[in-house]
C-alpha cells in the first residue's frame, strides 16, 4: 500500500486521483470535493470481476427467493414479510421515492460531491452487490461536476445518511423530474442531464437501491471537510498566540521542552515545541530571570500564555484521533447485509451507524469552543493597561487624540462571537430519539446533524480568528513603535510570525513598515473591511495559508506520526 507521502507526490504530478479501494485520504476528498482533480476508475480485473461476482450473488439468491434484507423484504421496521419477485423488481426504486422527504437549504456542493466520493470508495470493494456500471455513472457525475441537489434536514445517522443519499441516487438513476442537479451554475433535472450526455436510464436491480443510500457517506464528507478546514484555523491559532506573547513580552520559560517531558502528553509537547519554533528569532520575548526588580508585573505570566501547551495539547490530540477515525471512516463500507465473497455468505450488521463521526464532530466544536474562550483571556489581557506592559488602552493607534477608542467594538464583536462558538460546543450525539423509525432505530447517531452544526462552529470560528489576527497584528504594531522608533517590524518579531504579518498587510492594503500602526485613527479605514478581507483569504486558502505552510506540515505530521 502506497504511503500517503506517495499518494500526495503522485496526486500532485496526474492532478487524478484513481478510485480502487485504496486507501483515500481526507486531503484527496477535500480535493474531489473542491472540483480540484478528476477521477479515474480503476481497471483492475480482479476489483472488477469482485463486484460482479458479489452483485451476480445477489441476483441468484433473489431468484431463489432466499429472505434477504431489503431484498425481498420491506424496510426497517416494516421488514417482516417476504415480497414476490415482481414485488423486488419495483422494490429498489421505491425505496429512492419514498426517502426523497428531505427539506431545508441545499448543502454546498463540495459535500454532495464528497459524499459521492466515498460512496464510490465503498462500492468499489465489492460487498454491496452493486454494479460497476452504477459506479461508473457516479464517476462521470463526478468529472463532469454535474451536482445532485441534497437539502440539509432529514438524515438521523443511523441506516446511514438515508434521505440525503436518496437525493444523489434519484437523480443519477434518472428517476423523474423531481431530482435535480446543478450544473454549469444551471439547475436541472436529472432526467433532462441523462439526455443532454445520452445517458440510458438505470433500473435499479434488487439491493443496488439500498447499496446507494445505506451509508455514512454524506456526514463523512461533511466531516473531512471540517477538520481539512480546523487544521488550518489551529494553525493560525498558534500563530496568533506566538504574535500575541510577543506584543506581551512574555516569558519563554514554560515553553522549554525540559518541562513538558516531566508531563509527556504527545500533544503537549507538540504544541510547546511548535510555540518554542514560533517565537524563534524574536527580540520581543524575554526570560523569566529578565525581570527587571521593582518592574509592575507578575514575575510569571498569568496561565492563558503559561498553561499554552497544557491547555491545546490535548486538542491536538483530538485532532489527531478524530483525523484516523474520519479516514477509516470514509474507507469503510457501511451499508447493509454485505457480502463477504470469501465464504459466499450474506452477513447482516450495523456498519451504517454514524457514532464515531457524531462523536468525533461534537468534540470539534467543544474544542472550537476552547479554543475560542482561550484566545478570548489574550484579547482581554491586550486591552487593558493593567495587564499588557504599557500598551495603549483597547490598543488605540493614536492616543493623542482622545476620541479615538482603538478596537474597542472589535472587542465587542468577538465577545459577541466567543459564547456563539461555546454554545455550538453542546454535544448533540447524546440527543438521540429513541422511538425513530417504529423503534428500529432506536438508537441513531444524530451524526449528520453534528457534523453540520460543526461546519457552522467553523464558519463562525474563521470569523473569530479573523478578528484574532486584527488584534495580533496591532498589538504588535504598536509594541514594536513603543521599542523602536524607525519602527521596522520586521528586527523584531520572530521570522515564522513575520509572516503571517506581512499577509495580513497584503490582504488589507496597509504598506509594511509603515508610519503609523495598522490601526491608527478610528474613521481611517472600517475594521468590518479588514474581517472581511481576512476572512476571505482564509476561506479561499491564500496568503495566510501560505504564510503558515510550515505550521500546517508540522501540524499533518503530528497527526501521521504514529501510523
Amino acid at each position: 500500500m502506497r504511503t500517503q507521502t506517495q499518494k500526495k507526490k503522485d496526486l500532485l504530478a496526474s492532478d487524478c486521483i484513481e478510485i480502487n479501494g485504496d486507501k483515500i485520504s481526507i486531503d484527496e476528498i477535500v480535493l474531489i470535493a473542491n472540483n480540484k482533480c478528476e477521477l479515474k476508475l480503476t481497471g483492475d480485473k480482479k476489483i472488477i470481476d469482485k463486484i460482479n461476482e458479489s452483485h451476480h450473488f445477489i441476483q441468484k439468491l433473489s431468484i431463489e427467493n432466499k429472505a434477504i434484507y431489503g431484498v425481498n423484504t420491506g424496510f426497517g421496521g416494516m421488514a417482516k414479510h417476504i415480497l414476490s419477485h415482481e414485488e423486488t423488481q419495483t422494490l429498489q426504486d421505491n425505496l429512492i421515492y419514498f426517502l426523497k422527504t428531505g427539506t431545508g437549504e441545499y448543502l454546498p456542493d463540495k459535500y454532495v460531491r464528497g459524499a459521492m466520493i466515498i460512496l464510490c470508495n465503498a462500492l468499489i470493494k465489492g460487498a454491496s452487490g452493486i454494479r460497476f456500471a452504477i459506479i461508473e455513472r457516479y464517476v462521470f457525475f463526478l468529472n463532469n461536476n454535474i451536482v445532485p441537489r441534497v437539502h440539509e434536514l432529514g438524515s438521523i445517522g443511523a441506516s446511514g445518511d438515508l434521505v440525503p443519499l436518496s437525493y444523489i441516487a434519484g437523480a443519477i438513476t434518472e428517476k423523474g423530474e423531481c431530482f435535480k442537479v446543478l450544473h454549469n451554475n444551471i439547475e436541472k433535472s436529472g432526467e433532462s442531464i441523462c439526455n443532454e450526455y445520452n445517458l440510458e436510464p438505470i433500473q435499479l436491480q434488487p439491493k443496488e437501491g439500498l447499496a446507494l443510500v445505506n451509508s455514512t457517506a454524506m456526514l463523512t464528507a461533511i466531516a473531512a471537510c471540517n477538520l481539512k478546514e480546523l487544521k488550518t484555523l489551529f494553525a493560525l491559532t498558534l500563530q496568533v498566540h506566538a504574535m500575541m506573547l510577543q506584543s506581551l513580552i512574555a516569558s519563554t520559560q514554560p515553553f522549554e521542552d525540559f518541562i513538558h517531558q516531566q508531563k509527556p502528553h504527545e500533544g503537549q509537547i507538540f504544541i510547546a515545541k511548535t510555540v518554542r519554533h514560533l517565537l524563534k528569532g524574536s527580540s520581543l520575548v524575554r526570560k523569566n530571570d529578565e525581570l527587571i526588580a521593582g518592574e509592575s508585573r507578575l514575575y510569571q505570566d498569568r496561565y492563558s500564555i503559561r498553561c499554552i501547551p497544557q491547555f491545546l495539547g490535548p486538542v491536538a490530540d483530538g485532532i489527531k484521533t478524530i483525523n484516523k477515525q474520519i479516514e477509516i471512516e470514509a474507507n469503510s463500507v457501511t451499508d447493509n447485509p454485505l457480502i463477504d465473497m470469501d465464504n459466499f455468505q450474506l452477513i447482516h450488521g450495523g456498519n451504517f451507524l454514524g457514532e464515531y463521526i457524531a462523536i468525533a464532530m461534537d468534540q470539534i466544536r467543544q474544542y472550537v469552543g476552547l479554543i475560542s474562550k482561550h484566545l478570548d483571556a489574550q484579547i482581554a489581557m491586550l486591552v487593558m493597561p493593567e495587564f499588557n506592559s504599557g500598551l495603549p488602552s483597547s490598543l488605540t493607534g493614536n492616543s493623542t487624540n482622545q476620541i479615538n477608542m482603538g478596537l474597542k467594538g472589535l472587542q465587542i464583536t468577538a465577545n459577541s462571537i466567543m459564547p456563539m462558538l461555546l454554545f455550538y460546543g453542546n454535544s448533540i450525539a447524546d440527543k438521540f430519539p429513541t422511538h425513530a423509525e417504529q423503534f428500529n432505530q432506536n438508537i441513531n447517531s444524530q451524526g449528520f446533524n453534528s457534523a453540520l452544526l460543526t461546519a457552522k462552529s467553523i464558519d463562525l470560528f474563521r470569523k473569530y480568528i479573523s478578528i484574532s489576527l486584527i488584534f495580533a497584528v496591532q498589538a504588535v504594531d504598536l509594541r514594536v513603535r513603543k521599542m523602536d522608533q524607525d519602527f521596522i517590524v520586521e528586527e523584531h518579531l520572530s521570522p515564522e510570525t513575520y509572516k503571517v504579518y506581512k499577509a495580513i498587510m497584503q490582504i488589507c492594503g496597509k504598506p509594511e513598515n509603515g508610519k503609523y500602526p495598522f490601526v491608527f485613527n478610528d474613521n481611517d479605514h472600517p475594521l468590518d473591511d479588514y474581517i472581511k478581507r481576512i476572512e476571505k483569504d482564509i476561506n479561499d486558502n491564500g496568503l495566510l495559508e501560505e504564510a503558515c505552510a510550515d505550521i500546517l506540515i508540522n501540524v499533518e505530521h503530528f497527526i501521521r506520526k504514529s501510523e
